[in-house]
C-alpha cells in the first residue's frame, strides 16, 4: 500500500491552476516515478479516492462528480492577489 503522503505529492505534482479532467490527472499520477501499488491494488481507484480528500480539505478544488473522472474536472486553488490563468 503506498502511503497517503506519496499519493498526495504525485497528484499535487499533476493538477495545475487550470481546470483538468480528472481521468487526466489520474493518468498522470500514476505515472509518477516512485509509486508501487499492490498486485491486487487498483492504482487508478486508490488514487481518486484520496484525490476525493485532498477536494474535502480544500486543498483541490473540483468542479462535477468526481466518480465520474471523464466528465469532472479538477485545479489548485490560485492564492487571493495572484493572477493566474483560469
Amino acid at each position: 500500500m503506498v502511503a497517503a503522503s506519496q499519493l498526495d505529492a504525485a497528484l499535487m505534482a499533476s493538477i495545475g491552476p487550470r481546470w483538468a479532467k480528472v481521468a487526466m490527472v489520474l493518468g498522470r499520477a500514476a505515472k509518477v516515478p516512485g509509486l508501487v501499488f499492490a498486485e491486487d491494488e487498483d492504482e487508478y481507484e486508490t488514487l481518486a479516492e484520496r484525490l476525493e480528500e485532498l477536494v474535502a480539505f480544500g486543498h483541490v478544488l473540483a468542479e462535477g462528480d468526481l466518480k465520474e473522472w471523464r466528465f469532472s474536472e479538477v485545479r489548485l486553488p490560485v492564492a487571493e492577489g495572484v493572477r493566474g490563468e483560469l
